[in-house]
Order: structure tokens, then sequence, then C-alpha cells
């Protein structure tokens, strides 16, 4: 699976040791990472320099690599706008985000602006350096099987005057609304089911 990293750039100098075991196990489990700006700060000679260069990055770069994952995977022991801002964009393009804050640095708990959000795409877990694989691991194995495939779909003026009806009456978006009218259709065709 590709994985987005997101974390605050701020803190990154007093806990490249913490991310970088994300990162870590994030590989071990089989995974890639898009955009591993967590090892270009950790392999660079020059601290300083590795730093300015991963913030430049991260601002250049970050939106298109959430937009190349499957998942995003956000530290947010410290609050940070950048992060939310991640977090927000990668559910907004219904990417599944592990929110995840440590037990033993920064804030001590998810900040209220991500608490606040409700998406069954977010997960939201506490983890100390000894439990951070198994949360890891979990979110992982816990990922629904389907993912969404875009295609392109010509429809009539009729249909779209439908679904844009039942949308704002259902409050939800029109893709949305379409595939659960297609999933009732699958699970009452018999001859789909044979």
């Amino acid at each position: 699976m590709k994985i987005y990293f997101a974390c605050s750039s701020g803190e990154i100098r007093e806990h490249l040791q913490d991310y970088n075991l994300v990162r870590n196990i994030v590989l071990k489990q089989g995974h890639v990472i898009v955009d591993d700006w967590i090892e270009r700060a950790f392999n660079q000679k020059s601290q300083t320099k590795a730093l300015e260069t991963v913030k430049k990055s991260i601002r250049e770069e970050s939106i298109e690599a959430i937009g190349r994952s499957d998942v995003v995977i956000a530290d947010v022991s410290f609050s940070s706008a950048s992060v939310g801002f991640q977090v927000g964009l990668a559910l907004s393009k219904k990417i599944p985000v592990l929110c995840i804050y440590s037990e033993e640095f920064g804030e001590k708990a998810a900040p209220q602006v991500i608490q606040a959000i409700k998406s069954p795409l977010l997960l939201i877990k506490s983890y100390t350096n000894k439990s951070l694989k198994n949360v890891i691991k979990d979110f992982f194995d816990d990922l629904p099987e389907n993912k969404l495939i875009k295609f392109n779909f010509i429809i009539t003026p009729k249909i779209s005057e439908y679904l844009n009806w039942g949308s704002e009456k259902s409050d939800i978006s029109k893709s949305d609304f379409l595939r659960e009218i297609i999933e009732k259709i699958i699970d009452s065709d018999p001859e789909f089911h044979k």
C-alpha cells in the first residue's frame, strides 16, 4: 500500500527519531512511503540544511503526494495547521487516515479540531513507542478491502436532477448516494450472487 506520512515539520529537529520510528514500522510491514521526506531529513549530513529542505519540499509536494496515496498516517502529537489541512485533504479525497498521538511527548491528546471530524475514514489512536507497531498494524488490518475506483459516467439531465435531489435529501455527496443505490441493487440481485 502507498502511504503518506504527515507530522509537524516544526518539531522535526527534536522528534526526528520518533518520526523515523513510524516510518520504519510502515516500511517493515511491507508498505511504500510516498514522498519519503523523513528519510531525506534523516540522511542529510547537515541537520539545519536538511530541515529547511524538508520544510520547503513538504509545502511543495504534500498535496500531490497525498493524491497518490492509498492511506495517510498523521502524527498529531503537536498541533499543526498544515497537518490538519493534510488530514482534511485526504478525507475529502476519500483516503483513509490514521491520526496518531504520543502518550510520551507532545500534547498527549489529538487536537480538538481532529477530534471533531466525524468520518468513517478517520481513526484516532494514542501510542507509546512500545505500542506503535500494533497500532499501525491494527489500522491496516481493519481497512476496508473495497477501494474506490474513479471512472467517468455520462448521464442525462433527468438522472442529474435525481442525483442532486437524493444527495440533498440524504445530506451526502452525489457519488455516495449513487454508490448506495447501486449497492442495494447488487445486494438484491440473485443472479449476481450466483
